[in-house]
């Protein structure tokens, strides 16, 4: 009687039977196999040692299987769907592991983005390839639209159908002003009126926070004359330090910034969100569904301030 409490036949022996039964007999599956005859004869003279039984019958017209054949056969071609399925289910699980994965980041989320999303997932998920694109809402936006980022964290988003907002956070806008700056002898919070005339320093248009400023002039009817514009965060916040230049601007801007953010009596500014977007209907990746969920947990968790 066969031993049963080992198992029956191996990997290499099931590859084999498969192998002549596919081939119609030894010479034929030893070619497709790239190996000798003796091997696959050795191998099946051991297996049949084992089952006590022959699993092919060998005559001058070639090899025809026999009932224990035919159950070994079906035993090694139902264990290689189940290899290969298997294997199909762990790339579609491991997948998320590995991709190119685009962030566009306003420039105000960089230092919180870099902290709760980058940094992290490189180290958790080092397979995924990070790029980081830089930019205002209006052009991050439009690279969502064209499929050049998968995931945009901006600020003041348009409404419209191309994107799906998937979380919020309050960014309330403030005037950013240097420490000791006349405005913050001004009783709080301040006014429309408090601010016309008030030399500002902005962003391009095409950033969120420029559209804000400019929005806030055309409804309340005053002017804030533009004095120096910039795309650089840096730049920005150096002249507010040294000068008497103001700005309208979130917390996420001016975290560690050494300026002050004054209140606004305003609800359109107070009301202001930052958001994390991508393209409407567009189906993530899994390495960008990592990313994005990275992106919803740090919104969650510890807003973008």
């Amino acid at each position: 009687m066969p031993v049963m409490d080992e198992p029956m036949l191996d990997e290499r022996t099931l590859r084999y039977a498969r192998a002549i039964d596919d081939a119609g007999s030894i010479r034929a599956a030893a070619r497709a196999l790239g190996i000798a005859p003796s091997a696959i004869q050795r191998s099946m003279a051991a297996a049949e040692r084992r089952l006590g039984t022959a699993l092919f019958e060998r005559s001058a017209a070639g090899t025809r299987i026999t009932a224990t054949g035919e159950v070994v056969v079906r035993h090694a071609r139902e264990r290689a769907d189940l290899d290969a399925r298997m294997a199909a289910e762990l790339h579609q699980a491991t997948a998320g592991h590995e991709g190119t994965v685009t962030l566009a980041l306003g420039l105000g989320f960089i230092a919180a983005a870099g902290d709760n999303v980058v940094a992290p997932l490189l180290q958790e998920l080092p397979g995924i390839i990070q790029y980081v694109h830089i930019g205002g809402t209006d052009e991050l936006t439009g690279a969502l639209e064209r499929d050049d980022a998968d995931i945009a964290v901006v600020l003041h988003a348009r409404p419209g159908a191309s994107v799906t907002v998937h979380r919020t956070s309050p960014q309330p806008m403030g005037l950013a002003v240097r420490p000791g700056h006349p405005l913050t002898r001004h009783r709080a919070p301040l006014r429309s009126r408090d601010l016309d005339g008030v030399p500002a320093t902005v962003l391009p248009v095409g950033f969120g926070l420029r559209t804000l400023h400019d929005e806030f002039e055309r409804i309340h009817g005053i002017s804030m004359p533009v004095r120096l514009e910039s795309a650089s965060r840096q730049v920005l916040i150096s002249a507010i330090r040294a000068t008497d230049l103001v700005a309208l601007l979130p917390p996420a801007f001016t975290t560690d910034s050494e300026v002050e953010l004054l209140d606004i009596d305003d609800e359109h500014l107070r009301g202001v969100q930052a958001a994390v977007l991508t393209r409407r209907g567009r189906e993530l990746p899994p390495a960008a569904q990592h990313v994005l969920s990275a992106c919803i947990s740090w919104f969650d968790q510890s807003g973008v301030a």
